[in-house]
């Protein structure tokens, strides 16, 4: 159970599992009497979030690997290259909102070569923005 007691205000906080490529998480239930219910009570309608993982970064998995046998593509900066991944929040069966996001936890990890850089990263995602060479 994702929550025992929810009160307005609360925040839901949601980890999806990287290695699923579907979830289907239970946030709380919505009774139009009672407002925003637990996930156990018997009363109100389901609201699930919905994560479906576009996996376009999996073409890149093997030559990943191939590039980590040789040990010297085992130093540099690694990072996640972002995944993409459809989330939608349904009530009962009907979708409420759904989009497409940048979710870079879900991405291959992968390096740079050991070489002299400057990284700028974006300060809410921490995805990569720019790579200055020197």
């Amino acid at each position: 159970m994702l929550l025992s007691e929810v009160k307005i205000g609360d925040k839901i906080i949601f980890v999806p599992d990287k290695y699923d490529n579907l979830t289907i998480q239970p946030l709380f239930k919505f009774s139009s009497d009672k407002g925003i219910l637990s996930t156990d009570s018997p009363k109100g309608n389901g609201v699930n979030i919905v994560v479906k993982k576009q996996n376009d970064t999996q073409i890149l998995e093997s030559t990943i690997a191939d590039r980590s046998l040789n040990t010297q593509s085992l130093k540099g900066f690694f990072y996640r290259i972002p995944e993409y991944a459809d989330v939608s929040v349904k009530v009962g069966k009907e979708t409420k909102t759904d989009t497409r996001l940048m979710i870079d936890q879900f991405g291959q990890v992968t390096n740079l070569p050991e070489m002299k850089s400057k990284i700028h990263f974006y300060p809410n995602s921490g995805a990569i923005k720019s790579i200055e060479i020197k």
